[in-house]
């Protein structure tokens, strides 16, 4: 048997409602040098009862204690034979030219080291508006520079969706284990370091949204875990590039106060903050007083879509620079 070009890496845990739609996905891929590995991290379910009903000898079933999804995939990573590692979660579907089109991306772009895609959400978007929106958003960022500059938003990447080249790990470290969102940490980390990140512009995968999906029952991805490993990341950023610009927050509620502390925990400085109606606050400046700082970094914490895209629409207009003079942090 050949060695895989392709290892995907899918960890479950009591997947059984969607698991067998999962695995059938890669099985009908129409790039046929892969490996599938499972792991399946300590289900009390029937998802080994299913994944056993598939012959295909492709497919690489691990069991093991039940220790969450970082280990799981940190496991899997370990078994892979591949050039290339895939993500797959156990209740999304890649599309049955995924494969060929991320292996035909990082074989044209030898300088990227993580392809993701387009994906087509899957859910309601009447009842879970939000979460589409943030799907369109993760849709609209394209290039690395794009992904690059939102990164400090949310996770600009949709995990299930992403490959990445397996020479990568001879630099750059695996999940990182414990209470933080490990695909948005590892994103971080690794666009931290240098890596390049691209994205096929086809729709390759169905994320699903489910009100069982593990970032939405768990506290390793709540607003709190988010915003920590968030400012964590900014922080060395600021520090180990040397800034010494005055850091502004535009916003000033208190959930803005509540995300923006988390930078004070690493010992980053805010100078005050900005709002549209300061309201004779001590700490707080008109948005238009921004223009007599001496040079300032600001930091916007509005997370109103609307707002967001209006505050940066000004901040364009008068000539400050994303990436460099403000950032997007929510």
């Amino acid at each position: 048997m050949m060695t895989p070009l392709v290892s995907v890496v899918l960890p479950v845990y009591n997947g059984e409602k969607y698991i067998h739609r999962a695995v059938e996905s890669i099985v009908n891929q129409d790039f046929l040098n892969w490996e599938l590995i499972v792991v399946d991290d300590g289900s009390i379910d029937e998802t080994s009862t299913i994944i056993s009903q598939f012959s295909d000898p492709r497919i690489k079933y691990h069991l093991i204690k039940h220790s969450g999804v970082a280990v799981a995939a940190n496991f899997g990573i370990d078994q892979c034979l591949g050039e290339y590692i895939a993500r797959m979660d156990s209740d999304d579907y890649s599309f049955p030219d995924r494969l060929t089109k991320q292996v035909g991306y990082l074989n044209q772009h030898q300088s990227v080291g993580v392809v993701s895609s387009l994906v087509k959400y899957g859910g309601d978007r009447s009842t879970q508006a939000g979460y589409a929106h943030h799907v369109d958003w993760i849709n609209s960022l394209i290039t690395h520079e794009d992904i690059y500059l939102n990164r400090f938003v949310d996770s600009p990447v949709a995990n299930p969706s992403i490959m990445f080249r397996r020479a990568l790990l001879n630099q750059h470290d695996l999940h990182r284990e414990g209470p933080i969102p490990e695909d948005y940490e590892i994103w971080l980390r690794w666009l931290h370091e240098g890596v390049r990140f691209g994205k096929v512009e086809e729709e390759l995968l169905e994320w699903s949204d489910y009100d069982s999906r593990l970032t939405r029952n768990h506290d390793n991805y709540n607003d709190g875990s988010f915003q920590k490993v968030k400012a964590e990341y900014f922080c060395k950023w600021y520090l180990e590039d040397g800034h010494e610009k005055q850091i502004w927050i535009w916003g000033n509620g208190s959930s803005v106060k509540r995300k923006s502390s988390f930078l004070m925990d690493y010992g980053l400085k805010i100078s005050g903050f900005i709002d549209v109606n300061p309201r004779n606050q001590e700490d707080v400046i008109h948005y238009k007083d921004i223009l007599s700082l001496n040079e300032p970094l600001i930091l916007n914490y509005v997370a109103d879509r609307k707002g967001r895209v209006e505050i940066q629409s000004w901040l364009n207009t008068n000539g400050f620079i994303n990436g460099s003079d403000y950032w997007m942090m929510a």
